[in-house]
């Protein structure tokens, strides 16, 4: 099993964690390390998809100062590696997200010094990305088992005044039957559908200020019921979000964003979502290489001071470059 252990070194690892713990099952997600940090035997499969298949474990370390010495590491979730490639110094994994951990550390992992941290000997030695004989965990993938993860990240410095999302489904809001995530990491919807976003969110303090976030649609393709703002106070709470898709007919690729608002610290969402008739199933292209729109739908996440207007913008814009995509298969 591949162990991936991501720091507190940058903003943007730590809010890639939040991330992790937050996409439904089978979402994709991506990292990215520099080839000094991963071991060497890795490195010499990484290229053209040589680790895809293999099981992966992503953790977070907190303390990625000196020679480690103060630094405690937790497991997060589980996952598969469905890409794998080269990109000059750097290796890049893209991850099926699976299972959450329950912060439950396997035994082959646990540190004998302290009892619920991971051993974190090969970071010591210079190695983020290493190769473990790791057996296979219990099927976690309930609301219980995220709960029991994001509880363990809450007690560590850098996310004591954070909020944790999972995203735990889309689902047809006649029989709660859920939509899954298909193999390209994006949900098949169809016209004329009442949808319901399942999401749940715990605040580790008791007593945390109001944390505000955003849920962003382009409302030509996606219209919902509720306020676009959403805000909880509570340590856990649940929140299902009715969306409607259009009457009529039509090809598009879309996103749902689930954003925190300036001052809310909490992971960045966006969902995939792909509107069709249900007879056709041709493959879709992602995104128009090189155009405005494409940027702006593949972005994904945006940076939190940016205004609630130009979000708006981004995603009317990332469904028209993916529509056009669409229409050109």
């Amino acid at each position: 099993m591949i162990v991936m252990y991501i720091t507190d070194a940058r903003d943007q690892h730590i809010r890639n964690v939040l991330t992790t713990s937050a996409m439904p099952m089978g979402s994709h997600n991506r990292y990215r390390y520099d080839r000094r940090w991963i071991d060497s035997q890795l490195w010499q499969r990484w290229d053209r998809d040589g680790l895809v298949g293999d099981r992966v474990l992503v953790s977070y370390l907190e303390g990625n100062t000196g020679n480690l010495e103060n630094a405690r590491a937790f497991p997060v979730r589980y996952g598969r590696v469905i890409r794998s490639e080269v990109k000059g110094s750097f290796g890049v994994l893209d991850v099926a997200l699976e299972d959450f951990t329950k912060a439950v550390i396997p035994p082959e992992l646990r540190a004998d010094s302290e009892a619920g941290v991971m051993s974190i000997d090969q970071p010591r030695n210079g190695r983020f990305v290493v190769e473990h004989e790791v057996g296979d965990p219990e099927e976690a993938r309930d609301v219980a088992a995220w709960q029991a993860t994001v509880s363990a990240l809450g007690r560590m410095d850098t996310y004591r005044d954070s909020s944790f999302i999972f995203v735990e489904q889309l689902g047809r809001a006649a029989d709660g039957k859920p939509i899954a995530v298909n193999s390209e990491s994006h949900f098949d919807l169809q016209p004329k559908s009442l949808i319901e976003l399942s999401l749940h969110v715990l605040m580790p303090r008791d007593r945390a200020p109001l944390h505000t976030y955003s849920v962003l649609t382009d409302t030509s393709l996606l219209r919902s019921a509720q306020p676009a703002q959403l805000h909880f106070g509570h340590r856990f709470s649940t929140e299902r979000l009715l969306l409607q898709t259009p009457d009529k007919a039509q090809r598009a690729l879309t996103y749902i964003y689930i954003l925190p608002e300036p001052g809310t610290r909490g992971p960045e969402v966006r969902l995939l979502v792909d509107l069709r008739e249900p007879a056709s199933r041709r493959a879709l292209a992602f995104g128009v290489p090189g155009s405005a729109a494409a940027v702006a739908a593949s972005a994904g996440v945006l940076p939190a001071e940016t205004p609630l207007w130009l979000r708006f913008v981004m995603v009317a814009a990332g469904s028209a470059g993916l529509a056009a995509a669409s229409a050109r298969r």
